[in-house]
């Protein structure tokens, strides 16, 4: 049966991330390990582990039916906001407050890139569907389109008034970026 993910809302310090049953809200499982706020999970595309960012400035990697925390993902050097997984499930983008972007190797924690230019916390990242690129939405106001293998940003979207809230794409009208700001919606 369907299961949603969703941050422990009542937990202190929100550290916590419990696995509900979607038909009747029931709590199947509790996962505990960060030790400040969960900011995003991502689940991998054969829907058995989830990758978890937080405000500890790591990623864990968790199996859903154990509950185990299989992997910690460390170098970030400050609070991680969004990630996003590949189709393939081999990478993970992760989206920080210290401006920059990492990619990493889901099986071995490898950090293999890091993608610098944003001038301000980085809050929302996608990953296109062909796995070539990502779009990145930060505080700065910009949204950053980079080459996922040289690290390039090829382009840089202003317009916004406000921080880029989050970030998504449309695949069934093409290549559309659409964001949202504290101000208004956005399309690129």
């Amino acid at each position: 049966e369907a299961a949603s993910l969703a941050p422990e809302v009542s937990d202190i310090n929100n550290a916590l991330i419990n696995l509900t049953k979607i038909k009747n809200a029931c709590c199947l499982r509790t996962f505990e390990g960060h030790n400040k706020y969960v900011n995003d999970i991502a689940i991998t595309p054969d829907d058995k582990y989830f990758i978890s960012a937080s405000s500890d400035d790591t990623l864990k990697i968790w199996d859903i039916n154990s509950g185990a925390c299989l992997r910690t993902f460390v170098g970030h050097k400050d609070s991680i906001y969004a990630i996003a997984i590949t189709l393939d499930g081999k990478y993970v983008v992760s989206g920080s407050d210290d401006n920059t972007l990492k990619l990493w190797d889901i099986d071995s924690e490898d950090c293999l890139r890091t993608f610098v230019g944003h001038k301000g916390w980085v809050n929302s990242v996608v990953i296109t569907r062909d796995g070539q690129h990502i779009i990145s939405g930060s505080s700065d106001k910009t949204l950053k389109l980079w080459d996922l293998n040289t690290r390039e940003c090829l382009r840089t979207f202003v317009g916004h008034k406000e921080w880029v809230k989050a970030v998504d794409i449309t695949w069934s009208i093409g290549s559309v970026n659409i964001t949202t700001s504290k101000q208004y919606p956005f399309i690129v």
